[in-house]
């Protein structure tokens, strides 16, 4: 491994993503609050000059800026694992496992031979919730090129009233369950709300909530689509 400044664009916007969520790094908090203490900390004699590892979700963000560009009227469902035993140090890390007479062997370094070990990270679906509904937040590219001329009539009205006013023409009051209305797209109800903001649910929540449990319940009693999984959580 080779430690060097990040100049990677796509860490970057990552790494600006998270400062503005307030999403803390693997920093302890009065280090990461005073700069004069983590100075004097890494000038003591055999103190680690090092943040703990950190995995970053860097394609993950890069497939919600992708649906958010390409794809804005999307509807996302997602699934993954949220927790995973056995994996390496470090923030976010994966596991790194192999098989060996058809035994798991898990491993400690995310240094092996390629193609012959797995290697999956888990999903910190909380942030990621907060990480995709501020992706969506963002003006369009095509809007940010427009912004600061004059407001366009909109097609729904007989004045000169713009789009752009959106839901504060009829109301300061936004729920926070719902996303921003899009200009020149009414909702299914007809009132100045956005979409309903993203959810996470556990395993047993989603089907506890949208699956047929009764036709999957064993003769003793268990329903193995809630009593597995415990560590797989949806976004949708």
């Amino acid at each position: 491994m080779i430690y060097t400044p990040v100049a990677d664009p796509l860490m970057k916007s990552f790494l600006d993503v998270r400062k503005k969520l307030n999403h803390s790094p693997p920093i302890n908090r009065f280090l990461l609050k005073s700069d004069k203490l983590r100075n004097f900390y890494t000038s003591m004699p055999l103190s680690p000059n090092l943040s703990p590892a950190e995995y970053i979700p860097t394609r993950l963000l890069n497939l919600l800026q992708t649906l958010r560009k390409h794809f804005p009227r999307h509807r996302l469902l997602l699934s993954d694992f949220s927790f995973l035993p056995d994996t390496i140090p470090g923030l976010n890390a994966p596991v790194v496992q192999t098989r060996f007479q058809n035994i798991t062997v898990p491993c400690s370094t995310l240094l092996v031979k390629q193609g012959y070990f797995d290697i999956f990270f888990p999903t910190h679906f909380e942030r990621l919730r907060e990480m995709y509904e501020f992706t969506l937040d963002q003006p369009s590219e095509e809007r940010a090129l427009h912004e600061g001329e004059p407001p366009r009539i909109s097609p729904l009205t007989a004045t000169a009233t713009s789009v752009s006013l959106g839901s504060d023409f009829f109301s300061s009051y936004l729920p926070p369950n719902r996303r921003k209305p899009a200009d020149g797209v009414a909702s299914a109800s007809g009132l100045p709300i956005g979409e309903r903001k993203s959810s996470v649910f556990s395993h047993s929540q989603f089907l506890e909530t949208y699956a047929e449990l009764d036709k999957t319940r064993l003769r003793n009693g268990e329903n193995p689509l809630l009593d597995f999984y415990k560590n797989v959580k949806f976004l949708f």
